[in-house]
């Protein structure tokens, strides 16, 4: 079984046993203008989730869009929350603070 399938289905099992923490929740969309999203490994207790370069959800927030400092500034926050690794589509376009 390709690791894909396992990975989906481990997902689906927490998001099952913990959906009564994060059923309420309501995801802003936020949008980079000038750069793009570092994705981590993981994010702890941070409702953060990146889903394209330039796309990502987080949760509390209002839609949104993002200039270049702001973005930085996120991104600092997802490779300080990575246990073991962060990538991105281009790293170079990743602006840190």
């Amino acid at each position: 079984m390709a690791s894909r399938f396992s990975t989906g289905l481990q997902i689906q099992i927490a998001l099952d046993r913990d959906w009564h923490t994060c059923r309420y929740f309501k995801w802003g969309l936020l949008e980079a203008q000038d750069g793009e999203f570092i994705v981590a490994d993981g994010y702890g207790n941070w409702p953060f989730m990146p889903i394209a370069p330039k796309l990502a959800l987080m949760a509390g927030v209002p839609d949104q869009k993002f200039n270049r400092q702001q973005l930085a500034e996120l991104n600092n926050k997802s490779i300080a929350s990575a246990v073991e690794y962060y990538f991105a589509r281009t790293i170079s376009e990743c602006p840190v603070a």
